[in-house]
């Protein structure tokens, strides 16, 4: 199996790079990316990436709308999403309810974000081939 794909979406295009570098250099997985809701959701049109790293504070559709529409949509039910945020986890119940996977304050430390990847692939995979990942 090749290595997992991520998408990572957040309008900083400075972060979205940064992030892209950590997770090439350091977990060697391919990454797509973009700096909007929208594009994100083109990109999945034509893309099957294993997890998206989103940022919720974004302008024109923000992460809450994007995670909304991954989840009404059944192509897309097994991507796993991690959320960026730089406010308090509580301030995104809506965004819990919808789905999420994990959440990661900002700013990122590297390895918080590396072991937050490894964490929501490996309960992915645990849950895949049948076992509990509990």
């Amino acid at each position: 199996m090749s290595e997992p794909l991520i998408l990572i979406v957040d309008d900083e295009p400075g972060l979205v790079r940064l992030f892209a570098n950590i997770i090439e250099s350091r977990l060697h997985y391919r990454t797509l990316q973009a700096i909007e809701g929208e594009e994100a959701l083109r990109i999945l049109e034509q893309e099957t990436p294993r997890l998206m790293l989103l940022d919720i504070a974004m302008p024109m559709m923000d992460g809450i709308e994007v995670v909304r529409r991954i989840r009404q949509n059944a192509r897309w039910g097994d991507l796993k999403i991690i959320v960026l945020t730089a406010r308090p986890r509580g301030a995104y119940e809506e965004a819990e309810e919808l789905g999420v996977d994990a959440w990661i304050s900002k700013p990122v430390m590297p390895m918080v974000l590396v072991d937050a990847i490894q964490t929501v692939l490996s309960d992915d995979a645990a849950t895949s081939d049948g076992s509990d990942p509990q």
